[in-house]
């Protein structure tokens, strides 16, 4: 919603314009001891520099000081003063935000507040306005202090320094009388100093006048912890006994709940302690309970039943590689923290080194070191794969490799929005997993209607019922109705086909008369170009198919849709023909692929969106036409039907009855 104090909705999104595009200006003006300005991995960047400056010799205690009020208290007009010197094309937003006190309204009442100091709830440019405006502090800090023992680096109004005993002090007496006069008051009884067990005595003696709280053992920093190795794991394992609780919580949801669950968990939960993570090295071991309450009930809450260690390995892989999403945190813990390191490192060396300019900052080597640890977790992922697939049966191969193509997984990476329908119940998100890894599904009828006996692989090939055409025409509905979203004109299902004359095809063509196609469009090639579609949905675990590679498999079923067709189209239609071969699994076929980008792309141009946005999209709702008709084969009713008389054809008269005895 729209927060009271700052106002309309369209100066939210002002604000937000003007941060983005003023970006570089900002944190330059902000500077690098000043990291919430938008640096990329600004707060873990000030923790593994001051983490690094603390473990060196020299050092003697960390310093953590927080202030009272701070965003309240901010001297407004000596902020504005500074912005206007520091970073003049930001000063003309602000100014014009913050020349004249903002009135706050008092619910039922006709008493009017102003807002005349600090800056103001909800206001996006907040935090990087306080960034600039202690700028000043910073640097006059740093004029007092000896460089090369002293470091220090602020997130907003969290400060913090590292030096000697002595050299602290100072800074910490400084920063108390020049801090009021920007509006930053620090509070002595809630900062911390951490200092090293041998300076303890010295640090109690030295500071004994300050308030200051005086530990050797460490404290919480920035949400990560400093101090102590026993001190850590105790911190951690108490921030992990809560996230174990959260899971075991979570997982009494999974029972009645598992798409909102795994949904909840994987866009949530996990990242609860993935900061931990990135911040805090050597805690692998500490999450083995964590671990523990996934397996043991979070993953059996989800599927309805206990996972193998060979199921859980599967799991943890992400979507992308035909996992669930659900990884390990015993082994990302280290991963996370490496990954943090490398792409903080330049940063880091910059805080350490205490550098005043940005000017040298080189923002590519960032993006590279982005690049690179991608590619080094998809190696990790793909070798992950690869083991899996080495020690799997053909049938779990298969599932696994079906499960990793394009948009077959794009079920379980939305959210679950009913208006988009894309909920489904616990049986259904069940049976969905259940197929994705070619996994038994219970509680389905030993015996088809047809006669034979059932199986997953027999519902999705028996045409008893109508299952199979429903599955047909639901990928048919939802093509043709993207395709009028795309803008294509004169969108038929199901159009006639000009007649023939037999003699003039070969004999494996299809020239019946009245035959028809599934869609036929214009527009999607070119302006008045017609184009003819026809879909097949092949099912990758039929007898006929398990043997062929998915590859060759589309192949075959596109060539099998052009002999059929591409002549008589081409002769006689005069148009272009396109198979669309689906797979149960999620997959698509080659042609298909290139026609749901088409797709894609003509919505995107027409609606002005994001082209990755649109395609993932168009793929979702695709997948769960498939998905929800799939689903509806395999629980649906197969057995004799008992055929009802018409009523128009009943004699009343002769139906036999008795009448009962009244007393």
């Amino acid at each position: 919603g729209i927060n009271a104090e700052y106002g309309e909705l369209l100066r939210r999104i002002m604000a937000k314009a003007v941060a983005k595009v003023l970006q570089n200006d900002i944190q330059m003006a902000a500077g690098p001891l000043q990291t919430c300005a938008g640096l990329d991995g600004g707060i873990e960047a000030t923790i593994h520099a001051m983490s690094k400056a603390y473990n060196d010799q020299k050092s003697e205690g960390l310093l953590l000081v927080d202030a009272e009020n701070a965003f309240n208290s901010l001297n407004r007009a000596n902020a504005l003063m500074n912005i206007k010197s520091l970073c003049p094309p930001f000063y003309t937003f602000l100014n014009n935000t913050y020349k004249s006190p903002s009135k706050m309204y008092v619910e039922n009442s006709e008493e009017v507040i102003f807002s005349q100091e600090g800056t103001t709830q909800g206001d996006p440019d907040a935090m990087h306005m306080y960034a600039i405006s202690t700028r000043p502090i910073i640097d006059q800090l740093d004029e007092i202090c000896d460089n090369s023992v002293t470091k220090q680096c602020w997130y907003a109004d969290d400060s913090s320094a590292v030096s000697t005993l002595a050299e602290l002090k100072k800074w910490w007496l400084h920063l108390c009388e020049i801090g009021p006069g920007y509006g930053y008051f620090p509070k002595a009884s809630k900062s911390i100093l951490i200092v090293k067990e041998e300076h303890l005595t010295t640090a109690q003696h030295t500071f004994e006048d300050t308030g200051l709280i005086i530990t050797s053992e460490g404290q919480r920093h920035l949400g990560a912890v400093v101090g102590t190795a026993d001190f850590k794991n105790k911190y951690v394992d108490s921030k992990i006994k809560g996230w174990v609780k959260d899971v075991i919580e979570l997982a009494k949801i999974a029972e009645e709940e598992p798409q909102l669950a795994l949904t909840a968990y994987t866009r949530g939960l996990c990242r609860r302690w993935t900061y931990i993570q990135r911040t805090v090295s050597g805690i692998a071991e500490n999450f083995q309970p964590l671990e523990r309450a996934i397996t043991d009930h979070l993953i059996p809450a989800l599927l309805g039943r206990p996972a193998s260690s060979e199921d859980r390995a599967i799991i943890a892989l992400p979507v992308r590689f035909g996992g669930l999403g659900i990884q390990d945190p015993t082994v990302t813990a280290q991963i996370e923290y490496d990954a943090s390191v490398k792409v903080t490192e330049q940063l880091t060396d910059v805080i350490y080194q205490q550098q005043k300019s940005l000017s040298g900052f080189d923002y590519h080597k960032v993006k590279l070191a982005k690049a690179e640890i991608q590619l080094e977790k998809n190696l990790r992922f793909s070798q992950q794969l690869k083991e899996i697939m080495g020690k799997a049966d053909p049938l779990t191969q298969r599932s696994l490799e079906s499960a990793k193509e394009k948009g077959a997984s794009s079920w379980l990476t939305c959210l679950p929005l009913k208006r988009l329908g894309y909920v489904l119940n616990k049986q259904e998100f069940r049976d969905a997993v259940a197929l994705r890894y070619n996994w038994h599904i219970p509680n389905i009828p030993k015996f088809c209607g047809c006669g034979k006996q059932n199986s997953v692989v027999h519902t999705l090939s028996c045409h008893k019922g109508g299952y199979t055409y429903m599955r047909h025409d639901s990928l048919r509905d939802t093509m043709a109705n993207m395709m009028k979203e795309a803008g294509c004109s004169d969108v038929q299902t199901e159009p006639s086909l000009l007649p023939v004359n037999p003699n003039d095809f070969q004999s494996r063509n299809n020239t019946a008369e009245g035959a028809r196609l599934d869609i036929a469009v214009r527009g999607l090639q070119s302006a008045f170009e017609r184009t003819f579609f026809d879909v097949r949905v092949s099912h990758p675990f039929a007898a006929s198919n398990v043997t062929v590679s998915l590859k060759a498999l589309y192949e075959r079923n596109e060539t099998e849709k052009k002999t059929l067709y591409e002549d008589r189209i081409l002769q006689v239609e005069k148009g272009s023909f396109q198979p669309l071969v689906f797979l149960t699994t999620g997959g698509t076929g080659p042609s298909c692929t290139k026609v749901i980008k088409r797709m894609a792309g003509m919505i995107a141009v027409k609606k002005g969106e994001n082209y990755s946005q649109v395609i993932n999209f168009v793929r979702t709702r695709l997948r769960f036409a498939l998905l929800r008709s799939v689903l509806i084969a395999v629980r649906g009713s197969r057995g004799k039907v008992i055929r009802e008389p018409h009523v128009g054809k009943v004699a009343f008269n002769l139906i036999p009855s008795w009448n009962p005895y009244d007393c």
